[in-house]
């Protein structure tokens, strides 16, 4: 007997292959089994998925490994009836797949540049898994053909759930300070979330430092961090995230991930802080070694420019004493006939 064939010449177990050994996913009728085939070469065409035994495969996991239950799980189905209408379930489901790369696109290729960039095993101000948003980068590239979307499903889903969280968190924070210290402390303050995420990494750092979530770290503060070799243990931040929890009433254990991975953003820059060396041990003054410790440090944490903590300089010269800050220490000006005079620049752009 000969082997039927559909109108492309290619056999229906090529498209829906099943052997003796394994169960079919879902048992489908004849019907929805020639429903399914039609409906999978079409989507081949549409999309131009090379007419191969590989392209073949993955077009029919994409549209009965993917698509499909993606419709059933939307319509509320855990089993196939012999009466559904399976086109109307798969086209369902490739329209959710179609959403979620859509967002997936928007949330994450604004990351693109920064994975390829930067080592941080956690990226951007909700922390993602870096891995994981470089696979989902990937898929995304052929987010129609390709079989799965569950490395964008997976990552816009902790996007999604960190963006709604950061504010809260931030908020959290900022309301549990002293009103007589912080009076005017409030999320208006940091509307970006960039900003919201180096707050919270500055309470992370002064747990693992100080012990406190003091959400202050000055400059002279991380001088005196990067001298050190503390234990960055995710599980020394729990009764913090205990707290924020049920401040915000976000569920624990998203709040706990958060905090975990924002904590190894601050430990990946503490690790690699090994250039930012003392001011004896590199001959450098005092305000290019604070200086470097800003510029290294600002992407992470919420600081000071070393010019706003520096105590007024001294412009009168009757005020001045060795080693203060002032246009006549050494670092401004310069001994002409037995005075010492500040230089031009410093006169025109005091550091």
């Amino acid at each position: 007997m000969s082997e039927t064939k559909n109108s492309h010449g290619i056999p229906p177990q090529a498209i829906v292959p099943v052997t003796e050994t394994q169960e079919p996913i879902f048992q489908l009728t004849q019907a929805q089994r020639r429903d399914a085939e039609k409906f999978t070469l079409t989507y081949m065409q549409r999309t131009r998925m090379p007419l191969t035994t590989h392209g073949l495969k993955n077009a029919t996991e994409l549209v009965l490994g993917d698509a499909l239950p993606r419709g059933m799980k939307i319509s509320g189905q855990s089993r196939l009836a012999s009466g559904d209408n399976i086109v109307k379930i798969i086209r369902a489901g490739i329209n959710e797949r179609e959403r979620i790369t859509d967002e997936a696109k928007m949330g994450l290729y604004k990351y693109k540049n920064r994975v390829q960039t930067q080592l941080n095993p956690f990226t951007g101000p909700y922390a993602l898994p870096r891995r994981s948003v470089v696979l989902a980068l990937n898929e995304l590239q052929s987010a129609k053909t390709t079989p799965s979307v569950s490395n964008s499903e997976e990552v816009l889903n902790a996007l999604n759930k960190r963006k709604e969280a950061l504010p809260k968190i931030a908020d959290a924070i900022l309301s549990s300070l002293s009103r007589e210290l912080f009076p005017e402390a409030s999320i208006d303050m940091f509307p970006d979330p960039q900003d919201q995420a180096k707050l919270i990494r500055n309470v992370l750092t002064s747990l693992v430092f100080r012990a406190e979530p003091n959400p202050v770290v000055s400059i002279a503060d991380l001088a005196d961090f990067i001298k050190r070799t503390p234990d960055f243990n995710s599980g020394d931040i729990q009764p913090f995230s205990e707290v924020i929890t049920a401040k915000t009433g976000l569920d624990f254990a998203s709040v706990n991930s958060f905090m975990s991975c924002l904590l190894e953003q601050i430990k990946y820059f503490f690790d690699n802080a090994k250039d930012l060396k003392p001011v004896s041990a590199e001959g450098k003054s005092e305000e290019v070694f604070r200086g470097s410790i800003y510029r290294y440090f600002d992407s992470a944490l919420l600081l000071l420019h070393p010019l706003l903590e520096e105590k007024p300089l001294v412009t009168d010269p009757a005020f001045y004493l060795e080693g203060a800050y002032s246009l006549w220490n050494n670092s401004f000006s310069l001994p002409i006939g037995g005075f010492k005079t500040p230089h031009l620049t410093a006169l025109i752009f005091p550091r």
